[in-house]
């Protein structure tokens, strides 16, 4: 009888911990007001960083352009950015279409009004490539 006790208590136990040790956020959230509507977020990792990415549709009383901008930051295991700016993919606007894990690095596909293209991004952040690769 102590012994099947002592076997709930310690799945008990080890339930709790689990469930208080998950759930949590990584960092703090930060919020601010943009002038921009930024939409299609999305995020991948290579086991070591995390890249995220998402667009931007511009507003042309602050950047002078118009149109759908990709915008990217890394982070790494722990979940604190690489770096304090986030990078713009493309000096073209596209629309972001997926975004993978490929190797160490990250595959990036966008489209244009031309078509489906990809780029390569570093797990640092760096484009390493940057299409159209057709």
């Amino acid at each position: 009888m102590i012994r099947i006790r002592l076997l709930a208590v310690i799945a008990l136990l080890s339930t709790l911990a689990a469930y208080a040790s998950s759930g949590h956020d990584v960092t703090a959230p930060a919020f601010g007001p943009t002038s921009y509507a930024v939409r299609d977020p999305l995020v991948a990792t290579n086991g070591d960083t995390f890249l995220t990415l998402w667009t931007i549709d511009s507003n042309p009383t602050y950047t002078g352009t118009t149109g759908k901008f990709i915008y990217g930051s890394v982070a790494d295991a722990g979940g604190h950015r690489t770096a304090q700016a986030s990078f713009r993919l493309l000096p073209m606007a596209a629309e972001l279409v997926d975004l993978t894990a490929f190797g160490s690095d990250y595959l990036v596909m966008w489209q244009t009004a031309s078509g489906l293209h990809s780029s390569v991004v570093s797990g640092a952040g760096v484009v390493l490539r940057d299409g159209p690769y057709d």
